[in-house]
């Protein structure tokens, strides 16, 4: 288990902003995204969960983009007083599309070194994969529809999955694994748990975890704890906790959540009797 991050409430101090990128993009890239460190604060450690994805960042004064993603459980960094970083998500199965980007080239990287400003090497950035998208091939079609039918508001099998898609599992999972870094039933855990921290988005401890567990795939709350713990390294509860003391008032992932909250809505219409609101995962008023 990792430990909890023991910082006080100094969300002022930092800042995460998420914006959807440039339409030419939106087929490959899920959201772009800035995050800043004040010079006078102290470092700020944060703690990065899987989400399924391959995200493509840079740090102003650096010259190398960074990716990372693939990753099982819990990843714990520190950001310097004074860092600004900024990054794109690409969708699951894209990172095919966009890793060519010409990150040894000397344009780009004395360009990306030389930037003054977020804004700016946001756009630099942004350029830089639109030119790369514009040539690369699309994204496996097989894995995006996987990703769709593992949502967890679809209740379907994992073991389902390869003959739905009429291919034999070794096939469906060397795919799986060439596009996003991780096979099917990984994926599953990962898309489960993104939907846990959209139900209980905005809970700063008061979260119905035995509400949100079942709606979001969960046998039942100790099954969540059991994932909470591997992906998080941390109980639901602390990683509430943690989550709100560094994100509420200074973080906007709006864009990463959008689409699974639009599905949590839906599937909360047609089921009018849950017990968990899915704006917030607070126990839903009477």
């Amino acid at each position: 288990m990792v430990d909890v991050i023991g910082v006080p409430d100094r969300s002022s101090d930092q800042h995460y902003v998420e914006r959807l990128p440039h339409p030419g993009l939106r087929s490959v890239i899920s959201f772009g995204f800035v995050q800043q460190v004040s010079e006078d604060a102290p470092p700020y450690v944060h703690r990065s969960v899987p989400n399924g994805s391959i995200e493509v960042s840079c740090q102003l004064g650096s010259a190398i983009p960074v990716v990372t993603g693939a990753h099982h459980g819990p990843d714990v960094s520190t950001l310097e007083p004074g860092s600004s970083v900024v990054g794109v998500r690409l969708r699951p199965g894209a990172a095919e599309a966009v890793l060519g980007i010409p990150a040894s080239e000397d344009e780009l990287v004395s360009r990306l070194a030389d930037a003054t400003s977020a804004k700016e090497a946001s756009m630099l950035l942004e350029r830089a994969l639109l030119a790369r998208a514009a040539t690369a091939a699309e994204p496996d079609p097989v894995v995006g529809e996987l990703v769709r039918r593992l949502q967890p508001w679809r209740a379907r099998r994992v073991t389902d999955q390869a003959s739905d898609l009429f291919l034999s599992p070794r096939h469906l999972r060397r795919r799986c694994l060439e596009a996003i870094g991780h096979g099917p039933k990984v994926l599953h855990r990962i898309l489960r748990f993104q939907a846990f921290l959209v139900l209980t988005e905005g809970a700063d401890g008061d979260a119905d975890l035995a509400g949100a567990a079942v709606t979001a795939g969960y046998a039942d709350q100790a099954h969540l704890t059991r994932e909470c713990s591997r992906l998080s390294g941390l109980t639901p509860r602390t990683f509430q906790a943690e989550r709100a003391a560094q994100c509420l008032g200074s973080h906007d992932h709006g864009p990463s959540l959008m689409h699974v909250r639009r599905a949590l809505r839906l599937a909360s219409a047609t089921n009018p009797d849950s017990s968990v609101s899915f704006k917030t995962g607070r126990p839903a008023s009477s």
